[in-house]
């Protein structure tokens, strides 16, 4: 046994020294640089006029997205086994701090957005449930692809993966974070089926999604029943200004860009700049009348993004966890 572990670890190693995956590279730097595009084609009329400055949001996120880069390379060189280690306490780590952000005046959030998903310390802000995130991946992958044929029972393929989802479910409820609480049971549910549990365990599953749909569809659930409500009018004048604002713009500034689109509006900067005022920045991109307008959010409502990267690994585990790290 101890041999095996010895030629994993060397093989692990050895991989680790190996060439970069191209394809997943260059599919990283595409989808950072089009966000950071899309990023400063719609925010740098915000941005001039809040911060002087119409690159600042461009600036700020593409020193994350070097940082991000940087530890994508640094990351790819570590022998991923090692990872093993670290993946219950990590997970155990990460639900404590759902717990904690729960707790008023440490979450934070609730006041302003209506919501307590952050954790503040300092200058830095975060979501305990990005932690959860990767707790998830590696706690999964590590125990799964210990367990090999254990994944096909009901003891252990199903129970212990179905009580850590449901009480980081019921932790993210709580926040409440649902499109957060809804991509975690995803994360994990991939992740089980990958592993080999049955397929009658997957059809069970698709039913209870099924059965959610439908309880928000008739109103059992009345959770952000609002959503649907607007969404299915959005021009309704009740919301227009208020929860209905942001689709509303959404649905202008797509249906404004046609087939086509209108293409980005990089050079409008030197534009404003000459113009120092707001009526020429209406001049070019009318706030009335003509609906491309809603392309820019002149409310000070700037898009925020973040770049994510994952490393290139084979194995059991990893074979589990990569794809879902990199959907993530």
């Amino acid at each position: 046994q101890r041999e095996r572990a010895k030629a994993i670890e060397a093989a692990a190693r050895e991989a680790g020294r190996g060439p970069l995956d191209l394809p997943y590279l260059l599919l990283v730097l595409t989808l950072v640089g089009v966000g950071l595009i899309m990023l400063f084609s719609a925010s740098f009329p915000s941005a001039y006029y809040e911060e002087g400055n119409p690159a600042h949001y461009l600036i700020r996120q593409g020193i994350f997205a070097i940082l991000g880069i940087t530890a994508m390379f640094v990351v790819g060189k570590i022998n991923y086994e090692r990872y093993r280690a670290v993946a219950k306490m990590l997970l155990i780590f990460s639900i404590i701090l759902l717990v904690l952000v729960l707790i008023p005046g440490i979450g934070t959030g609730r006041l302003t957005h209506g919501a307590q998903r952050w954790i503040r310390l300092g200058p830095i802000q975060f979501q305990p449930s990005e932690i959860t995130k990767v707790g998830i991946i590696l706690y999964f992958a590590d125990s799964i692809s210990k367990k090999k044929d254990k994944m096909a029972t009901l003891r252990y393929g199903i129970v212990p993966y179905v009580a850590i989802l449901g009480v980081i479910a019921a932790l993210m409820a709580k926040e409440p974070h649902f499109s957060g609480m809804v991509l975690l049971l995803g994360i994990g549910a991939v992740m089980m089926y990958v592993g080999g549990i049955r397929n009658y365990w997957v059809g069970l599953g698709f039913a209870l999604v099924l059965l959610v749909i439908y309880a928000f569809a008739t109103g059992i659930i009345t959770y952000n029943s609002s959503r649907i409500d607007i969404w299915l009018d959005p021009f309704n004048e009740e919301w227009m200004r208020d929860k209905g604002y942001q689709i509303r713009q959404s649905l202008l500034s797509i249906g404004s860009g046609g087939l086509f689109g209108l293409r980005i509006r990089i050079g409008f900067p030197l534009l404003a700049a000459a113009c120092r005022n707001l009526s020429g920045a209406a001049r070019q991109l009318p706030l009335k009348g003509e609906p491309r307008g809603a392309a820019y959010s002149w409310n000070g409502t700037v898009p925020s993004g973040r770049v994510k990267t994952s490393s290139n690994v084979s194995s059991p585990a990893a074979k589990i966890s990569s794809p879902v790290w990199m959907a993530s």
